[in-house]
């Protein structure tokens, strides 16, 4: 016969291996500071970015979900060294990189971008358009024109500008806690180089006094390179490993879904900041490159954990 005493010891055991069961891990989503992003303390509350971050956690609901931000290293840092039983870090906007793969997983692409621009001063570079509107980087360099280079950034336009400049073209900078993009219109505007990648997003934001203090130019180098820009990079750990099939799982469900296909483009399409104008070409991009082959049930909003 079953004591009160062990009844209520058989209940509490039970109870206690329920909650364990259905305990989830939890992803943190990693940022850098960006303008547009509200963060309370080191949570990341509204912004396009987290509305994209928050798409892709709905379709992954074996986990629970954080997103916050911290300076470009420190997140680095997280996912590198970051190894917690339960906590897996993960920077969503990370270019495939070679090195980061050695201690990081990286997802399929999320998203893509129009080929490169750069701004100027107001007519800075005007001598050096081509017939066709463009400017051409080995030109620029042989003129005396120089750029920025930022510590532990990697991507397409870095190495563009890394094939064909010289020691004396480059301002190598560390941005630590900053704004790349903002930190980079600084520096034209200060006449500190001559050019620089700045995002269409980050000119969409600045004042119209502002802009029309800058011109804006396409490079012949960079013309037809339409980007697969961002990825999901996740701690190298076994965690990380089972978040990233789940992310890439996350991501193959919204592709196969019309709604939340033209979703996840239009809210990358916002990300980026180009003009309306360009909403279209940009959209026809994203079917190309994300083409819709229905297989998959995504998981209701309702369901989002």
């Amino acid at each position: 016969m079953t004591t009160p005493l062990r009844s209520s010891f058989l209940l509490l055991l039970t109870a206690v291996f329920s909650v364990a069961a259905v305990a989830k891990s939890t992803i943190v989503w990693l940022r850098p500071p960006e303008i547009g992003m509200e963060v309370e303390g080191t949570t990341i509350v509204s912004g396009v970015q987290h509305d994209i971050m928050a798409l892709i956690a709905s379709q992954t609901p074996s986990f629970s979900h954080r997103f916050e931000s911290y300076p470009l290293k420190r997140n680095w840092s997280l996912v590198r060294d970051g190894n917690t039983p339960d906590t897996v870090y993960c920077f969503y906007g990370a270019a495939y990189n070679e090195a980061r793969s050695k201690w990081g997983y990286y997802t399929k692409p999320t998203s893509l971008a129009l080929p490169y621009t750069i701004a100027s001063r107001e007519g800075a570079l005007n001598d050096y358009v081509d017939n066709d509107g463009h400017v051409s980087l080995p030109s620029l360099f042989a003129g005396g024109k120089t750029t920025v280079v930022y510590d532990g950034i990697k991507n397409l336009w870095v190495n563009k500008v890394l094939t064909f400049a010289g020691s004396n073209n480059i301002v190598p900078m560390n941005v630590f806690g900053k704004d790349v993009f903002e930190h980079t219109l600084e520096l034209i505007e200060k006449g500190r180089i001559d050019f620089g990648h700045v995002s269409e997003r980050e000119l969409s934001l600045i004042t119209r006094d502002r802009r029309a203090m800058l011109s804006e130019y396409s490079v012949v180098e960079l013309a037809n390179e339409v980007r697969e820009l961002d990825r999901i990079l996740c701690s190298k750990n076994a965690l990380g490993l089972t978040a990233t099939k789940q992310l890439d799982r996350a991501l193959d469900i919204i592709s196969q879904d019309q709604d939340l296909s033209k979703e996840l483009g239009s809210l990358n399409f916002s990300m980026l900041g180009y003009p309306n104008t360009r909403k279209p070409t940009y959209l026809r991009y994203w079917d190309l490159y994300f083409p819709i082959t229905p297989a998959v049930v995504s998981v209701s909003r309702s369901d989002k954990q």
